[in-house]
């Protein structure tokens, strides 16, 4: 360090200002000329004047000013001093150090305590204030919480020389070491060995590009955190590896100066890999990775044991398993180190124990401190909350930065005429997911091609089947094969666009649960999420996957009957196959003929990977086949329809044999009821068959409140009403269908009715809630349907005494005002007016004369 700043340095090192300038500036002060002669560094700034309103402007330039100097070294600002010439103006005002360090807490939510003192220069009339700014300790960069004038939030500032700088990746392992001596720090003097064992990095690029906060994570787990271990995982080609190369490259350049909260220091970094294959990016081939150490968990410590250089190979090989993990114990419990475990799913893939929880086992019992960062493509699902996730490049500064790159390093050259337009490069981002390995393969391929658009059809084809089958193909074999993720991919593929769970569910005609597994097994890999508006997830193939599913999806049993399922699905009216029209034409005669066993063994006959069985119509014939062939047949019947129903076929006699395989069930009438309720949701569906079903439903719900009434007196008035309101849909819908019979659904109207009247005592509130919500339906009730309603008021027991009169009275004039209203806005409404008119008289009947009065 320079003689001149000894007494700055000393001033920080102790976190207090001395007492003369002499102390403080000492042969910086040039007595003769008057001025300083130190120029402004790392550790000292002058300004002319004094800040007086901190949020902007000057004042919040000052606040960057300190966070930079308190995040890099420490410093002085020195108050009064011109910094062109260094010549000293004098003070027009004093800093008010409090009320800046509680700007400074408010700003960045940390404590900062400046400290500040006048004084006055030998041989100068003027005076002068410096600021200390003190050196963080071992704790996280402070950065700006809230947007400060016109810096930004979330902002982390160094000192770098002479000025203050928003920190970059590069500047993360100053930012993270000790940062305790200048001298050390600025010349690089590793006075004290760090011993490394970092094989050549895995990368193709020369030049590292961003991933700036990935890698300040990994610092501040490093040197803060408390977990021995930590996963980077992310599909293939993201660059976990070069990440957690350029990771501990940085620690191993920067490890004498690394302190651990603990005050221990870094005494080793290994860097071993497992992975078998990479892609060469430059011919778009795959090929064996040269640079493997370990194929095993035993191999795996060895190779620890040796790059750490504790053991040579020789001594290592002779060791057993359980003398391998005494000496990796003894190894932690002597050294700090940081263990790279590159690719270690390379084992896990083939079922291999990948040695992960006896090193962390001895990670935890060691009384020194290591971090162990593994790699792998998929989370951990025992660990996650010690995972980070490495994402595709971010696209308006990384994505940008790498293709300029890329394309500098292949071509050789700077030339800006090679890069990509703002069209192409939109096609670059969406057919390679911006993931680094397929830009780099693409501007691979743009050598050979000339054009990027020819780069990008040749990587569509032949020219990235290499690149899809090194990052897919592992993770494809991975998926279960007698679970469903293959199939919903399949399904994602032929789709060929965003859907949502419901959908995928429709196609595949599976059970929520199993569908769930399937996308979770697919995971980031194959698939990209976005939410809709009503924050719905839709799921649809990545980009790049495409081609690779679409590959090996054909050789699936059950693709053509899913290729069949979502041409049903998508087509507005599907046109059939011969095959599948003569086939049907077969099973509906025999339907006719009521040969139901013979429907069944001509079903069963077809493998259920024939796409005819894909057929919706086909579903609801053998459904109405198994139907009839009693009880034990309920659940195929079931399912056949449920089939049919999810690729949106309605057919109303596949709707009455569903309605009669779930109303003759045992358990209860839930399952018949929303057999009604998706029959009447159809839009196409006819004023007969709509009727039928209302009816249906109403039978449905006067059972469900049969049921409720010896349990849960409220639950049987809710279901009695439904069923009541249901039959009234019913006889309005069917007023003008010749081929229902209205007495027939007057008399099941009854039925409710009666009971409702009965179950309701003398509480009858709730029927005449029931009246008055009719007026939402927006029509009349049928006048029929209204004499019965009020056929069964008549056999309440309400108003038997003087008070529960009054109270029955009250209620009709209730219920005669609101039906009154709204007939009078509808008009002509003869079942309503009839309501109003009986319940008038009535309500006057059971209203007593008034006395006149006496004179």
């Amino acid at each position: 360090m320079r003689e001149e700043l000894s007494g700055i340095a000393d001033a920080i090192e102790q976190r207090s200002l001395p007492e003369t300038a002499e102390q403080l500036f000492g042969r910086m002060w040039d007595i003769t000329d008057q001025v300083f002669v130190g120029q402004e560094t790392f550790i000292i700034d002058f300004k002319d004047a004094v800040p007086t309103d901190f949020s902007k402007g000057f004042g919040a330039s000052i606040i960057r000013l300190a966070l930079a100097f308190h995040n890099t070294y420490g410093g002085i600002i020195v108050f009064g001093v011109q910094d062109d010439d260094f010549a000293p103006v004098g003070l027009s005002a004093k800093l008010d150090v409090e009320a800046f360090n509680d700007v400074l807490t408010d700003a960045t939510g940390s404590t900062i305590e400046c400290l500040c003192r006048e004084y006055r220069l030998k041989g100068s009339e003027h005076r002068i204030q410096a600021m200390l700014v003190p050196r963080r300790g071992v704790a996280k960069p402070v950065r700006l919480q809230r947007k400060l004038d016109k810096y930004s939030a979330g902002t982390v500032w160094i000192r770098d020389r002479h000025s203050a700088r928003e920190a970059t990746e590069s500047h993360l392992s100053m930012l993270y070491s000790d940062r305790l001596d200048l001298s050390r720090n600025l010349l690089g003097d590793l006075h004290r060995s760090v011993h490394e064992s970092l094989p050549p990095s895995p990368a193709t690029m020369d030049e590292f590009i961003g991933r700036k906060d990935l890698l300040e994570e990994l610092w501040s787990w490093f040197v803060l955190g408390t977990k021995p271990r930590l996963y980077l995982h992310g599909p293939g080609g993201s660059g976990k590896s070069t990440l957690a190369y350029e990771f501990s490259r940085q620690v191993a350049e920067r490890g004498s100066q690394v302190a651990f909260a603990n005050g221990s220091n870094l005494d080793y970094v290994i860097y071993i890999s497992g992975k078998e294959s990479e892609l060469n990016p430059y011919n778009a081939a795959e090929q064996p990775f040269s640079l493997r150490q370990f194929d095993s968990a035993i191999t795996q410590f060895q190779a620890i044991l040796v790059d750490s250089g504790v053991r040579t190979k020789e001594e290592a090989r002779a060791l057993d398993e359980e003398s391998l993990l005494l000496a990796l114990s003894e190894l932690f419990a002597t050294y700090s180190g940081l263990i790279v475990i590159d690719d270690v799913d390379a084992l896990s893939r083939r079922g291999k124990d990948t040695g992960e929880e006896s090193l962390l086992f001895a990670c935890m019992g060691a009384a020194r401190r290591t971090r162990i960062l593994y790699t792998l493509r998929y989370p951990p699902p025992s660990a996650l909350a010690s995972s980070v996730k490495v994402p595709e490049l971010e696209a308006t500064g990384e994505f940008p930065q790498f293709i300029a790159a890329c394309t500098s390093q292949f071509f050789r050259t700077n030339d800006s005429s090679l890069l990509p337009s703002a069209a192409e490069s939109k096609k670059l981002a969406e057919a390679t997911s911006r993931l680094p390995l397929l830009i780099e393969t693409v501007i691979g391929l743009r050598k050979v091609c000339g054009t990027f658009d020819g780069a990008l059809e040749q990587f569509d084809s032949k020219g990235g089947e290499e690149a899809r089958r090194y990052l897919y193909q592992r993770e494809y074999d991975r998926l279960g094969s007698t679970g469903r993720a293959r199939e919903v991919l399949a399904a994602l593929l032929l789709l060929d666009e965003a859907v949502t769970f419901s959908v995928l569910k429709r196609i595949l005609n599976i059970p929520d649960t199993i569908v769930l597994d399937a996308l979770g097994e697919c995971g980031s890999v194959f698939l990209s999420t976005k939410d809709t508006s009503r924050g719905e997830a839709q799921y649809q193939l990545a980009t790049p996957a495409r081609p690779f599913i679409a590959n090996v999806s054909s050789g699936l049993n059950l693709f053509p009957v899913i290729k069949r399922r979502v041409e049903l699905f998508l087509a507005e009216d599907a046109i059939y196959t011969p095959e599948e029209s003569a086939f049907i034409v077969q099973l509906d005669r025999l339907i006719r003929e009521r040969r139901f066993k013979d429907v069944i063994d001509n079903f069963e006959a077809r493998n259920r990977h024939d796409p005819i069985t894909a057929n919706p119509k086909v579903q609801a014939l053998a459904g109405q086949a198994y139907s009839n062939l009693g009880p034990d047949f309920r659940t195929r019947a079931r399912e056949c329809f449920k089939a049919a129903h999810e690729l949106q076929y309605h057919d109303i006699f596949m709707a009455r044999a569903w309605f009669h395989v779930e109303n003759s069930a045992e358990y209860g009438n839930r399952e018949a009821i929303a057999v009604c309720e998706k029959v009447l949701a159809q839009r196409k569906l006819s004023s007969r068959h709509r009727a039928e079903f209302k009816s249906k439903l109403a039978s449905c719900y006067l059972e469900e409140a049969r049921r409720a009434r010896n349990i849960s007196r409220e639950r049987a008035v809710e279901y009695f009403g439904k069923s009541i309101d249901a039959y009234l849909s019913a006889l309005w819908i069917g007023r003008s269908v010749r081929e229902l019979d209205e007495e027939q659904t007057l008399r099941w109207l009854s039925v409710p009715s009666l009971a409702f009247i009965e179950i309701l005592g003398s509480d009858v509130e709730p029927f005449f809630s029931l009246l008055e919500g009719l007026v939402e339906r927006g029509h009349d009730i049928h006048e029929e349907g209204a004499k019965v309603l009020l056929q069964a008021l008549r056999r309440s027991s309400a108003g038997h005494d003087d008070k529960a009169r009054g109270k029955l009275s009250g209620l009709m004039r209730r219920t005669v005002q609101r039906l009154t209203q709204h007939a009078t806005k509808k008009g002509d409404l003869p079942g309503f007016d009839l309501l109003v008119e009986t319940l008038s008289l009535t309500q006057q009947r059971l209203t007593p004369a008034r006395n006149p009065r006496s004179g």
